[in-house]
């Protein structure tokens, strides 16, 4: 019955799963020491086996009873629980930088007609708190949701939307329009990627090109000494493998310089 209980409920008898001397196995001994028996199960799920260490009993124990002591050895780990907060919309930096004056001077009024009330610190702290969001959210506003990649267009959201509506009609009129708007879609998105990539080669959407060439000029000027010094050449290699080819590759958009460069970079600054 307790195998059939196991099997039923996906268990496994942890008493058998180590191999242990036979003083380390029984439960229960008759009296006059005639017969030895195992009586007294661990069972645990098959899931968490693999966590039961050690199982075993304890003959020498001084416990008021005829079973001996029974133990067994677990090692678990807890699972942190993340709990993820709704992030709230975020305002303008660069309206909050164009207004700086106006909102400064709103807070200023608004804040000067509650600071003389007097109660609650809790109430306070709430009528602060709705003051400072409600001018942010009257004078600066909030920032608009980005897409994940630039190449994503209106027009690719707006189909999107409109076939998700499509998808789960279950007749020929839907299945028609669900394909016909498929396909408009992945044509708007080979046509989109396209014109991104064309703007990157044609020079239109340069600024982070442009930084990191400069970067690069900038590098390679501050260095012209290297290349002309009485160091030893194979030294004067290794240099430029480690430091100049590395802005380098930086200027070409393939490589992104971390801070222990930029580190480097400044100490060999001549």
């Amino acid at each position: 019955m307790l195998i059939d209980f196991c099997e039923r409920n996906v268990l496994i008898v942890t008493n058998t799963w180590f191999k242990k001397p036979k003083r380390r196995l029984y439960t229960w001994k008759a009296p006059g020491d005639r017969r030895r028996h195992q009586l007294d199960y661990i069972l645990v799920k098959h899931r968490f086996r693999n966590s039961v260490k050690d199982v075993k009993t304890l003959p020498g124990a001084d416990i008021d009873s005829d079973p001996n002591l029974l133990v067994a050895k677990f090692q678990t780990r807890l699972k942190k629980i993340i709990r993820f907060q709704k992030r709230g919309p975020l305002c303008d930096l660069e309206n909050l930088y164009t207004y700086r004056q106006s909102v400064q001077e709103t807070l200023q009024e608004k804040l000067g007609a509650i600071g003389g009330e007097s109660g609650n610190i809790e109430v306070q702290w709430n009528n602060i708190k709705e003051c400072i969001l409600n001018t942010i959210r009257e004078l600066v506003g909030k920032v608009e949701k980005i897409t994940r990649k630039p190449c994503v267009t209106q027009e690719m959201m707006s189909k999107m939307e409109e076939r998700r509506k499509w998808k789960n009609v279950n007749n020929e009129e839907g299945r028609r329009k669900y394909r016909r708007l498929r396909n408009e879609l992945k044509r708007a998105t080979e046509r989109a990627k396209k014109e991104y990539l064309e703007k990157i080669y044609d020079a239109r959407c340069t600024n982070e090109i442009k930084s990191r060439i400069a970067m690069d000029k900038a590098a390679f000027s501050k260095k012209k000494k290297l290349f002309i010094s009485k160091l030893d050449s194979n030294l004067r290699k290794k240099l430029v493998n480690c430091y100049n080819w590395s802005i380098a590759l930086y200027g070409a958009e393939t490589w992104t310089l971390r801070a222990v460069d930029q580190k480097h970079l400044e100490s060999l600054e001549m």
